[in-house]
């Protein structure tokens, strides 16, 4: 009776306890079992590794002169536009202004207008601005600078992006830079550029004439003349194969200045004034640069494929050698005839 009771008692005590999960496995054939795979702490071997950065290098090598070549492409489309716009205000100003051209610049005691102060309004740059600020002649890049200078911003559309990315002199830090210019005049100093006010157009038939971007000074004014004096449209005799506008990369170069608001020329032998558009054998350090203003025709013209982008008088922009827009001969020793003809004369553009 007492055993009995003991077993009833373990009974009871078993009947009242949790269910236990069972182990079905160890109830089945060896050959049945559920097999597991058992974690590993091993990862990559060296050689594995070796190979994904290779396959990485590789990738990388094809990419980068893919995107490089993308991006070029881009900034010059870019730069392009810009002349475009450049061109097409150009076209709009005359036609409001009595079917005549504005000059490169005009100079006196009192202040200076160039020919991207007189297209501001044509070229994206609004009528809202008060004519003080276009007066200071120079923009800025920064709202910042435009508060300490009393001026105002500058436009996109004059900055070709390569050219952005060369030194310019210290001065020039804050300011709106200027990559494009008018084909001068001439080349001869009253005449093409500095041109006193008082003397009139210089004629179109004088010797070395070149285009229609005039330099005025005017000693004896006051005040500001906003309407300086232009070439009328009419003496450009092929406007689809005369310049118009043309790239002209220098250190100094600043929106609404009158220096380099024209160019001479495609190309000197030498370091010269910086008004042509390869000056060869000029420093490229970026030292030298900031200290002296000079062309940076060298360092543009091969970031563009070895071209320029020209702007003519119909409107249209093409990317072109600089050999392809003169028909003067190399002289001796490399020297390209200063004065050049073809599609920098609006008498020729042959």
């Amino acid at each position: 009776g007492k055993n009995m009771l003991l077993v009833q008692q373990d009974l009871l005590s078993s009947s009242i306890q949790p269910n236990k999960p069972m182990n079905v496995q160890i109830h089945l054939p060896s050959n049945r079992r559920i097999k597991c795979k058992t974690q590993s702490g091993k990862g990559f071997t060296l050689i594995e590794l070796l190979v994904v950065i290779a396959i990485i290098a590789i990738v990388a090598a094809i990419l980068l002169p893919v995107l490089s070549k993308a991006r070029l492409t881009a900034e010059r489309a870019q730069c392009m536009n810009n002349l475009k716009q450049l061109a097409s205000g150009m076209i709009t100003f005359t036609g409001d202004n009595n079917n005549a051209y504005p000059p490169a610049s005009y100079w006196c005691n009192a202040g200076t207008v160039t020919w991207d102060t007189l297209l501001y309004n044509y070229t994206g740059g609004g009528s809202g601005v008060a004519p003080d600020a276009l007066s200071v002649s120079v923009y800025a890049n920064d709202p910042a600078t435009a508060a300490a200078i009393g001026g105002t911003m500058g436009l996109k559309i004059w900055t070709c992006p390569f050219d952005a990315t060369l030194p310019k002199v210290t001065y020039m830090s804050g300011l709106s830079i200027r990559s494009y210019s008018m084909v001068a005049a001439g080349q001869g100093y009253g005449t093409g550029w500095d041109v006193p006010i008082a003397n009139g157009l210089t004629s179109v038939n004088s010797p070395g004439f070149e285009g229609v971007g005039i330099s005025w000074v005017d000693d004896n004014a006051t005040k500001v003349n906003w309407n300086p004096p232009g070439y009328p449209e009419s003496v450009v005799r092929h406007p689809a194969t005369t310049l118009m506008f043309v790239e002209l990369a220098n250190s100094q170069n600043a929106a609404g200045n009158s220096w380099t608001s024209f160019c001479f020329g495609p190309y000197q032998a030498s370091p010269n004034n910086g008004l042509y558009q390869i000056e060869a054998r000029v420093p490229s350090s970026a030292q030298y640069l900031q200290g002296t203003g000079a062309s940076e025709g060298d360092q543009l013209y091969p970031n563009q494929a070895n071209r320029f982008n020209y702007a003519f008088h119909d409107g249209h922009v093409e990317l072109l050698k600089y050999q392809q827009t003169i028909n003067a001969k190399t002289l001796p020793g490399g020297v390209i005839n200063p004065a050049p003809s073809g599609m920098w004369s609006i008498m020729t553009a042959d």
